[in-house]
């Protein structure tokens, strides 16, 4: 056994013994399947409603092996994990000015607050949108909005068509007519997204069991979005608890939920009263500071989030188009993995439900990969021409 005791650690190994596993798991309900769809057997009088019984079963005992995703390994097997090249990046990127302040975590719950009309929900929807373009695959859950709603908002965002005019069909008559627009619609319908919008009613169950088919499905899932924490339900709870102790439960869960299916959950939370009253409160030229105690139900909420990042509306202005412009003080309040601050600026365009991180971009230095790359194709023409000339001029 001595000789041979390296062939059987690598053998034997967690990684190896876990791919085993879900092999035969694979297996089990490949067989299981297969013989539900089995004419030969007897299934009684009803056949349909014992065939809906084992789809059923069968779903519920895939959704109980689903649970279990946990890692483990020795004290001395860590610096390879921490300095791995081959290991999976935990981080999610946006492309924008937002990535290098903003640490959104894979396994952790990340919290956005604003005050009622803000446009935090477009806020999200924008941040969904540009991981969808980085590659990522999600599901953007609402529980306070329909999925038409939905829909204006988003396709105004893609295409900078005002909601107004969306809203209007005579108005987009002539909107397609425009072979630009026209063309933007289109090469959204063709296009075979990784987003996935879903509207409703939700409790934190029916949250986990879109998340384990997703994944089931599709194979991979990177991050959720919910629209918003304190409209979740909990159906373990007894009725009757109150709403602290609802919102605490639902935080666990979701905490957990983001752990075992390694997604990053981006969460909008609603603010208490507290800072309502403290804004009226402001002196003239004071500067409004959210804090983490400011969310509704807080406590536990502070406690699980990785991130928490405060949306406060400082001044209302008219742009070039003569469009509403809201501009936007962005506080990261708390961040498990990074820094905090209170000193950036965003602007939403109410119009076409946009995004503008210019002002952002130009305090941190920030440059959009699109934008990188087409300096870089700028730039090699002119590297090159210089090598010709050096060539000319020293031809040896």
């Amino acid at each position: 056994f001595k000789e041979n005791e390296n062939l059987y650690a690598i053998s034997f190994s967690p990684l190896k013994v876990r791919a085993i596993e879900k092999k035969l798991k694979s297996f089990y309900f490949f067989s299981k399947g297969l013989n539900i769809f089995d004419t030969r057997k007897d299934v009684g009088k009803n056949k349909l409603l014992e065939f809906e019984e084992e789809i059923l079963k069968l779903a519920d005992e895939v959704k109980q092996t689903a649970n279990i995703n946990e890692n483990s390994i020795m004290l001395e097997e860590t610096p390879r994990m921490v300095l791995s090249t081959e290991k999976k990046p935990q981080k999610i990127l946006t492309n924008t000015a937002l990535d290098e302040v903003l640490e959104l975590v894979k396994k952790d719950v990340h919290i956005f607050a604003a005050e009622t009309g803000l446009g935090k929900t477009a806020f999200l929807i924008d941040m969904a949108l540009n991981l969808e373009k980085m590659g990522y695959r999600g599901i953007f859950f609402s529980c306070e909005m329909g999925i038409e709603q939905l829909s204006e908002r988003i396709l105004a965002n893609l295409t900078k068509i005002p909601l107004k005019i969306l809203k209007d069909m005579d108005l987009m008559k002539e909107v397609l007519a425009n072979e630009e627009y026209k063309k933007k619609i289109e090469n959204i319908e063709k296009k075979k997204s990784k987003l996935r919008i879903i509207d409703g009613t939700f409790s934190v169950d029916k949250i986990e069991d879109y998340v384990k088919k997703e994944i089931l499905v599709e194979k991979e899932l990177d991050f959720i979005v919910i629209d918003y924490l304190q409209l979740l339900k909990d159906e373990t709870l007894k009725n009757g608890v109150i709403s602290y102790e609802r919102v605490t439960s639902i935080s666990k869960r979701l905490k957990e939920i983001a752990k075992e299916n390694n997604i990053a959950i981006l969460c909008i939370a609603q603010l208490s009263r507290a800072f309502a009253d403290r804004k009226k409160s402001l002196k003239e030229g004071e500067q409004l500071i959210m804090f983490p105690s400011d969310l509704k139900d807080s406590s536990q909420i502070e406690q699980d989030a990785g991130s928490i990042t405060g949306l406060i509306v400082i001044n209302v202005e008219l742009d070039e188009l003569k469009c509403q412009k809201k501009l936007i003080n962005l506080q990261i309040l708390k961040q498990r993995s990074g820094i905090i601050r209170n000193d950036l600026e965003i602007e939403f365009i109410t119009a076409n439900q946009t995004i503008k991180f210019n002002r952002m971009e130009a305090k941190l230095g920030y440059k959009p990969k699109e934008i990188i790359e087409e300096e870089q194709e700028e730039q090699q023409p002119k590297e090159e021409e210089k090598i010709i000339e050096e060539q000319e001029e020293f031809p040896f």
